[in-house]
């Protein structure tokens, strides 16, 4: 289900070019394939799983792309693969970009996954935007912000940046502060619905005005 939320986020969605009926047919492929967690084998070494690779993403991939070059008639199998029934030819190109978000996905998570420098989060982080997400051009913007959040975070750790070595949580909080949502000034009188709080409340130009929370 991680995943196939991921998958669904707007600038993965652009990146792959998935709409919502590519999604629908995806979670179902998912689901006759049988995946239920991890990514590979490897990735069930923590729990001393790494010998069964059953019900990995990359169990069901395998399903999935020799389901799009031969039926499950006679349920022969390639290696350990049997046929996913149904992949349609002309879903072919769509089991080939998600399989393709799949291994990219891989490879961020194992770049993200061990102890390393602030340049080197940094830079795995640029990385995995960039091979994951694609945004509109008028969009742009959201990226070079995040590219600008991630330089100033360098900067402001010096030469420490190439020296002290960071755990996946040591980097979470460390840019948890530079990248999460700040507030924008309200655009009053646009005609649309407006989100704001008490403050500037003290001359509003509306209609109608809807207090919530009020209870709390």
């Amino acid at each position: 289900s991680e995943v196939l939320d991921l998958a669904a986020m707007p600038p993965v969605r652009t990146r792959f070019g998935l709409d919502d009926d590519a999604l629908e047919l995806v979670g179902d492929w998912v689901r006759r394939s049988g995946v239920r967690w991890g990514l590979d084998a490897e990735a069930r070494a923590p729990y001393h799983l790494t010998g069964v690779r059953q019900n990995t993403w990359q169990a069901g991939l395998d399903r999935l792309l020799v389901g799009a070059a031969m039926d499950e008639d006679g349920l022969r199998t390639v290696g350990l693969a049997l046929p996913l029934d149904d992949v349609e030819s002309n879903d072919v190109d769509l089991a080939g970009r998600f399989a393709e978000l799949v291994d990219r996905l891989g490879l961020a998570v194992a770049s993200l996954r061990r102890e390393q420098t602030l340049t080197a989060w940094v830079d795995a982080l640029v990385q995995a935007v960039d091979d994951l997400t694609d945004v509109p051009p008028q969009d742009d913007w959201q990226v070079s912000e995040a590219r600008r959040q991630l330089a100033a975070a360098l900067d402001a750790a010096g030469d420490r940046a190439e020296v002290v070595r960071l755990r996946l949580s040591d980097a979470r909080a460390l840019l948890a502060h530079r990248l999460r949502g700040r507030p924008t000034r309200a655009n009053f009188r646009t005609g649309h619905l407006t989100m704001c709080t008490m403050v500037p409340m003290r001359s509003v130009p509306h209609r109608v005005v809807c207090l919530l929370g009020l209870d709390d």
